[in-house]
């Protein structure tokens, strides 16, 4: 037992673990064997060799790289006479060619769906940056107590694909870490260091070593048909001219940099993502190849039908292709007659996202590609669920209270990369970034969050909540708050984002559209609800500016629209905000018909034009918006049914011819901003001329003709 200080015991040496038997007396058994209850030997006995004179003089080390090399250079390569020698270079060889073949199978797995070690500047990190511990993907922002976490330790007591997993203060995996930290800041260490040597004694291998999800049958790899070459480019030509501008969701140099190295034929993730944006741009070509039959409904549908939306099983973490893919997928399905399964794959794609942590995501102001595409995936899906889940009526797959990760960066493709004029996503001086688009609409999406949170919830909301106000007070606080809000975002638009009907610039007359239509459309989800609360005259009182709040919503709604269609076209995001304008004012023409609200027949002309203009627009919309296209059948159908059109003399709808421009210098500063008010209707810009500040065509009998959004929060005080 003399040496035993020199030599660890059988148990510790057998498990290949430190054993600590040179701190402790000898008699004493080392603290391993005591706590897995096995006895403390010291049988080993090392052999002596001899030594190895021939190792010794070849004891040279080989660098694979030079030694390789040396051997391809030499026309005839030499061997060493001494076969030890030999012996050492063939072993050299055989570890570097194991570490290749490990390496590349590494990659193919991850060319094959799992990214989670690919990157465009690393091939040993992934493919858009660094891992997701790197930049802090599953711990969020480590200022927080939340996230004071010992990555490591934390990666010991979680299972499966932990390090690439998001897991919130609520979880017992947290709380088993909390329980670590408090007890070594105690001084009473707990010893996770072993913990997979642990693990080890008290697996079972029908829970550990059988996983169920490989039992279901082996489904062979997607065989994918690309667009021919040519047909290809000048769809992603379409794809980030045209779409791009208005959903910034693909870096464009990294995209076009992967298909130019034919990664869409060796990553299926990839290749899916590039069969939806394919399909996409072709609702924006016009060549005949786009076609699966001869209707333009069907344009890319022969690459949108190769897709798999829904994989078989979810063990493995999602990838950012993966979530590009249900974000692509979601603009193509929105515009078919499978627009609600749109909404379920948006949810989908949310919690994936939350599984990824990505909702927690912060970049400590240090940007990079990956983190911020995945900050773009993340945003834009948010928006689709609750845009689409208001005008559905569903509730919202995440509240705002639940996540904190950045904004985009307001920095275009083009500057993303390091270069020696440019740090690195920094925007040029002087020069606007087309995503600031992006972010006054996230910012307005916000508010329709709130909207959905607290006006159309089922149970009152806590800040709601006052035994001390009544229904129709509380009614009237969360439309005055939200009004409130709507005011402050219009307020804050940049100049460039504001409305102006001669922007010669054709991507921001349509982003200032598109947020303009959106704001007016959450004015009409705000206000609807309160259209037929008549149970008191508090409540008529109520009803009666959310009516006038509502109708110049509308009608400035029209006014946009009929601009964008003189000039270019409407966006999908525009046709569907004026397809919920017609509905309020197909109410008009009802209350009129039926002799029950305050309807003069002077108004009713100017909202028979405006309702007629509107079918016009839908019925010559994009004919592959199929969307779209139902939505124009229905509402002739529901006009026709009701005869909200019959015995009613009006003017021709105001969209068969331009406006003079002269026309339009004639109209004040204020009406262009704010109200919006017939930019294409001749007689009612004279009548405007010769009238004055006189407003003209109410759709109300009182003076109030026109609401502008700044007089909303004075009405909902009287």
């Amino acid at each position: 037992m003399g040496s035993k200080a020199q030599k660890a015991c059988d148990q510790c040496r057998s498990r290949k673990i430190k054993c600590d038997s040179n701190n402790l007396q000898e008699g004493i058994p080392c603290t391993k064997c005591v706590i897995a209850e096995l006895q403390c030997t010291y049988t080993y006995m090392r052999k002596k060799r001899k030594p190895n004179i021939a190792k010794t003089q070849s004891s040279q080390s080989f660098d694979p790289h030079s030694l390789i090399e040396e051997i391809l250079s030499s026309a005839a390569y030499t061997l060493p006479s001494d076969t030890t020698i030999v012996h050492d270079i063939i072993v050299s060889l055989a570890n570097y060619a194991r570490s290749v073949d490990n390496e590349l199978k590494r990659l193919r797995k991850a060319m094959m769906g799992d990214e989670s070690s690919l990157t465009l500047g690393n091939p040993s990190s992934q493919l858009f940056g660094s891992s997701p511990s790197d930049t802090n993907m599953s711990g969020e922002d480590s200022s927080s107590d939340d996230d004071d976490v010992n990555e490591e330790t934390f990666k010991k007591i979680t299972l499966g694909h932990s390090n690439v997993r998001h897991f919130g203060k609520s979880s017992n995996m947290r709380f088993i870490h909390d329980i670590i930290t408090n007890a070594t800041k105690n001084n009473q260490p707990l010893d996770f260091t072993q913990h997979d040597l642990y693990l080890a004694r008290f697996k079972r291998p029908e829970y550990w070593g059988l996983d169920m999800w490989k039992f279901q049958p082996e489904i062979a790899a997607p065989i994918y048909t690309f667009p021919e070459i040519d047909l290809l480019w000048d769809l992603l030509r379409i794809y980030f001219t045209e779409v791009a501008p208005y959903f910034p969701l693909l870096h464009r140099p990294t995209f076009e940099k992967a298909v130019i190295n034919g990664r869409h034929l060796l990553d299926h993730s990839f290749g899916a993502l590039l069969l939806a944006v394919c399909a996409v741009a072709a609702r924006d070509s016009q060549d005949p190849r786009i076609l699966k039959q001869d209707t333009k409904i069907t344009a890319g549908w022969q690459w949108f039908s190769q897709i798999r939306l829904v994989r078989p099983n979810f063990v493995e973490p999602t990838s950012i292709h993966e979530l590009q893919l249900y974000c692509v997928a979601y603009l193509y399905l929105r515009q078919t007659n499978m627009f609600d399964s749109a909404w379920s794959l948006v949810g989908l794609g949310l919690r994936l996202s939350l599984d990824r942590g990505i909702h927690r995501l912060k970049t400590n102001k240090s940007r990079d590609a990956e983190s911020e595409l995945w900050i773009r995936i993340f945003w834009i899906l948010r928006n689709a669920d609750v845009l689409q889940g208001l005008s559905l009526g569903r509730p919202a797959a995440i509240d705002s209270e639940h996540f904190d990760l950045d904004r985009p960066v307001e920095c275009d493709d083009e500057y993303w990369e390091k270069t020696e004029h440019n740090e690195g996503f920094t925007q040029p001086p002087g020069k606007t970034s087309g995503l600031s688009f992006f972010t006054h609409y996230n910012k307005l999406v916000d508010i329709a969050a709130s909207v959905q949170r607290s006006v159309y919830c089922v149970n009152e909301v806590p800040e709601y909540k006052d035994d001390s106000l009544t229904a129709v007070e509380r009614n009237r606080k969360k439309a005055m708050q939200h009004d409130s809000a709507l005011n402050h975002w219009l307020m804050s638009l940049p100049e460039h984002l504001r409305w102006d009907p001669n922007q010669p610039d054709k991507i921001r007359l349509n982003h200032s559209a598109i947020l303009y239509t959106t704001f007016y459309w959450i004015q009409l989800q705000l206000h609807k609800n309160f259209l037929f609360r008549q149970a008191s005259a508090s409540d008529n009182q109520q009803g009666f500016p959310s009516f006038a709040i509502c109708a110049n919503a509308a009608r400035s709604t029209v006014r946009i629209s009929q601009v964008l269609h003189q000039r270019s076209k409407n966006r999908f995001e525009v046709l569907l905000n004026i397809a919920h304008c017609a509905t309020f004012l197909n109410l008009i023409l009802w209350r009129h018909r039926q002799g029950t609200g305050p309807t003069p027949y002077a108004d009713i002309k100017v909202v028979r034009s405006d309702v007629t203009s509107i079918v016009e627009m839908l019925t010559n919309a994009d004919p592959s918006a199929q969307t779209v296209g139902r939505v124009a059948d229905k509402l002739k159908a529901f006009i026709s049914a009701g005869g909200l059109l019959s015995n009613v003399s009006v003017e021709s709808a105001p969209t068969s011819k331009r406006m003079r421009r002269d026309d339009m210098d004639d109209m004040d500063d204020s009406s262009v901003e704010l109200n919006f008010e017939s930019q294409l209707n001749i007689p009612e810009i004279e009548q405007r001329r010769l009238a004055g500040t006189q407003r003209v065509a109410s759709y109300m009998t009182n003076s109030q003709i026109m609401i502008d959004p700044s007089e909303v929060s004075v009405l909902n005080t009287s």
